[in-house]
């Protein structure tokens, strides 16, 4: 089973839809939990179906449906949850993860987000560098 490298964006996000709708439900706390920890988990399952080819993970093949999860989450970082009840252990790891698909993919304006983070004891370096490369910096 291989990819059509002739399907549009819009052909191949289509079937996702109703997905990320419920992933952006942002008062409910489990979007980014989703990314995060079965975002891989779906990688390798699908590895394991055979000769798909390359399988980018669903922060690269959605990134702006990512970033949009990830911005809300660090907005709305007291409210996450995730599946397991030791989430709370990940959490600061989902965080962390959530900051760098915002420098990978974020804009201009996650700045201002990020900066509010600059300061937390566990996130802070990473928000910090997160703001450096949206800028452009080394």
């Amino acid at each position: 089973m291989s990819r059509s490298c002739g399907v549009s964006d819009l052909e191949r996000q289509g079937p996702y839809r109703k997905a990320w709708a419920a992933l952006q439900q942002f008062d409910r706390g489990v979007g980014l939990c989703c990314l995060y920890l079965c975002g891989p988990f779906i990688r390798r399952a699908l590895r394991d179906l055979g000769d798909l080819g390359p399988l980018p993970s669903l922060t690269v093949s959605f990134p702006e449906q990512s970033t949009s999860v990830c911005r809300e989450a660090l907005r709305r970082a007291d409210i996450q949850k995730g599946y397991f009840p030791h989430f709370s252990h990940d959490k600061t790891e989902a965080l962390e993860f959530a900051i760098d698909v915002i420098s990978r993919y974020g804009e201009g304006s996650d700045k201002l987000l990020l900066k509010a983070w600059s300061e937390h004891r566990d996130l802070g370096r990473s928000a910090i560098a997160a703001i450096k490369k949206l800028e452009g910096l080394p």
